[in-house]
């Protein structure tokens, strides 16, 4: 996905959540959350998996523990929901280490703990990919 496309998802991603918050406020459980954030994806006909979990490889070792994130949007795009707000250095370490492994371009932290979305959305690119 180009980056202008990839823009434009983030855009919907950051209007469905921001929908949702309208409607909950700041500070609802995580995981009532996310099952309104996936009925406001669906709503706008956004593919997205909950729960995914990626292989971890280490040079050509397949290790058993597993990766899992709380949704992977059009296979683009990952999202870690904070739960707690002072877990919000777990939450970027569990983000970046999804990232690493999966091969995904983007994600996104979302803390909805915060009054404005805005101020608790954050994009986190992979470091490890090249930017297109």
């Amino acid at each position: 996905m180009d980056k202008i496309k990839r823009s434009n998802l983030v855009t919907q991603i950051y209007e469905a959540a921001r929908e949702v918050h309208a409607f909950t406020g700041p500070g609802v459980i995580a995981s009532v959350y996310k099952s309104c954030l996936m009925h406001e994806l669906r709503l706008r006909s956004l593919r997205f998996r909950p729960n995914p979990c990626f292989s971890v490889n280490y040079k050509g070792l397949k290790i058993d523990d597993q990766i899992n994130i709380d949704l992977s949007i059009e296979e683009e795009v990952l999202i870690e929901i904070i739960a707690k707000p002072e877990d919000i250095p777990m939450h970027l370490i569990r983000l970046n280490t999804a990232l690493a492994f999966s091969g995904y371009q983007l994600g996104i932290l979302l803390d909805i703990h915060q009054s404005r979305l805005i101020d608790g959305f954050k994009k986190i690119n992979n470091p490890k990919r090249n930017q297109s």
